[in-house]
């Protein structure tokens, strides 16, 4: 048997809000399920983001340090433009400052979209809800560690500020 969704507008109008407070979820870029045979695949998923009641949290383990090898941890917050009632499933963090004095200053933002569905299996309706991110980060680093960056590898002889992380896009899974 295979499940069959069935497709409704209200599937992407309903607030994202309240089913992120106060939960973690890890961030999955693989894919862990193949379309032709239903098989699911192991994979390994490191990054996490974790929600306080406020809506404000951290990033772990996607944001590396290139000098030192440890994680940055960006924290995010709300602002008063995160969400709006034309687009509830969608909620637009942003970045905050690091805990790193070689970092002078963080920019970028984590977009969460929601989307829930009905699926039905055997004449049984599942409802599902899934979570979907994109995280960009960029980062000003100070005068010594762009010097360390360049003596450190020839790959990095030409950085300057800003530095741009590639985009991040996955699923968050609870």
């Amino acid at each position: 048997w295979k499940r069959e969704r069935l497709f409704s507008k209200s599937d992407y109008k309903f607030d994202v809000r309240p089913f992120l407070k106060e939960k973690s979820f890890l961030l999955c870029a693989c894919n862990y399920l193949d379309e032709d045979d239903g098989e699911v695949y192991a994979c390994e998923c490191d990054g996490d983001v974790t929600f306080d009641s406020n809506l404000s949290g951290v990033v772990s383990n996607v944001y590396i340090n290139p000098l030192d090898n440890t994680d940055l941890r960006p924290p995010f917050k709300i602002t008063k433009d995160s969400w709006n009632n034309e687009s509830p499933n969608k909620l637009v963090l942003k970045f905050g400052r690091v805990k790193n004095r070689q970092i002078t200053s963080v920019k970028g933002e984590l977009v969460i979209s929601g989307e829930r569905c009905v699926e039905i299996e055997k004449g049984r309706r599942y409802r599902c809800m899934y979570f979907f991110t994109t995280l960009n980060l960029e980062i000003h680093g100070s005068k010594p560690f762009l010097t360390k960056m360049k003596t450190k590898s020839s790959n990095y002889s030409t950085i300057s500020n800003p530095i741009t992380f590639r985009s991040v896009k996955c699923d968050l899974i609870g």
